[in-house]
């Protein structure tokens, strides 16, 4: 047996999947006792999807050639004929972010030819994001729905992620829309919708953790408050239809991450589902996958409405006196850190 050590220092692989056969299990969960207890994520299940699952062993095989490998003595060990990125770091990049590309034009050569002649209700499309490479698959396709939906034929979205963060580019993208609906619509009721799932600061996998990463879930709780009062003000004398909840089920954890979007007929549906958390790490730190699936099928609508139901049946509106909470108090010091460099915090204590 090998494992593979992705050179974390440059390029921190995210996401996880298994692949037996011709099935597919993706999701983001790590082997600890908690997700397969009292976590709650976010699992698909892809079976008899022999096109995906060459799609991600062939990833496997380019991340391979590009990571460190711990064989069964116990020796790490890098692939003869590749530059190590702790000695060449620039020529490294540079090599992985062509063999990534060339992966990624390979397999879409693969599925144009392949899917003209399969007719289907549901379509499913793997995106990878490696912000350090310069491949930024995934953060376009999300930023592109965020400025196109919610709208009339899609007016019902759901964003979560466990730990807040939204990237300037994608607030500013969702709060375009949202404008641009609310000056565009006569009645209340004709807006379409956004709800954020996050998770509670008690329902955070860091809650009670030791050293400074005790305090980040108090700070995702700011990151969140902030963007509220960004949303309050700015529609202050205008409609909208953006909502929050914190999901905080007693004794559970929270790490569902992506998006839904439901048709107004109900007959259409869209979701984003994987490793990516909406943030700056996610988009420009870390090499990142998820699937964008598209769906017709009327079971298969009304499994993910089942599963946002159950999600958004344990959340709750945080209000003005939930900032005041004892869990979301940051001391001066980390307040302080938190008000000079912002963001870039998440990247510093998010291990």
């Amino acid at each position: 047996m090998t494992i593979l050590l992705c050179p974390g220092i440059y390029l921190r692989c995210s996401f996880s999947f298994y692949l037996v056969f011709n099935e597919l299990l993706i999701f983001r969960a790590n082997l600890q006792d908690q997700y397969f207890t009292d976590r709650q994520d976010r699992y698909l299940h892809a079976r008899v999807c022999p096109d995906l699952v060459s799609y991600y062993s062939n990833l496997v095989g380019v991340i391979s050639e590009l990571s460190f490998h711990l064989n069964s003595n116990g020796d790490v060990v890098f692939p003869e004929g590749l530059p190590r990125p702790d000695v060449q770091p620039d020529l490294w990049k540079s090599q992985a972010r062509s063999k990534l590309l060339t992966f990624l034009e390979n397999e879409k050569a693969a599925t144009l030819t392949s899917t003209e002649q399969v007719p289907s209700s549901t379509w499913i499309f793997p995106t990878v994001q490696a912000g350090p490479l310069g491949i930024m698959q995934d953060s376009d396709i999300t930023k592109h729905i965020l400025d196109v939906y919610p709208n009339g034929a899609l007016p019902d979205m759901t964003l979560t992620s466990p730990y807040f963060n939204l990237t300037s580019e994608y607030q500013k993208s969702l709060l375009d829309t949202h404008t641009k609906i609310s000056e565009s619509s006569s009645h209340e009721k004709d807006i379409p919708g956004t709800k954020i799932i996050v998770a509670a600061p008690s329902a955070s996998g860091f809650y009670g953790s030791k050293g400074l990463s005790y305090w980040i879930p108090a700070l995702y709780s700011k990151s969140l408050q902030n963007f509220v009062s960004r949303v309050t003000a700015l529609f202050a004398n205008k409609k909208t239809n953006i909502t929050f909840l914190e999901y905080d089920r007693k004794h559970w954890t929270f790490h569902a991450k992506g998006l839904w979007l439901f048709g107004k007929s109900e007959d259409v549906m869209l979701t984003l589902i994987g490793s990516p958390n909406l943030s700056n790490r996610s988009v420009y730190k870390d090499l990142e996958s998820q699937f964008l699936l598209v769906t017709r099928d009327p079971a298969l609508i009304h499994q993910f409405q089942k599963e946002r139901e159950e999600i958004m049946s344990d959340g709750k509106t945080p209000n003005a006196s939930s900032w005041t909470e004892k869990d979301r108090q940051l001391p001066f010091h980390v307040s302080t850190l938190y008000n000079l460099i912002g963001k870039k915090i998440h990247v510093i204590l998010i291990k």
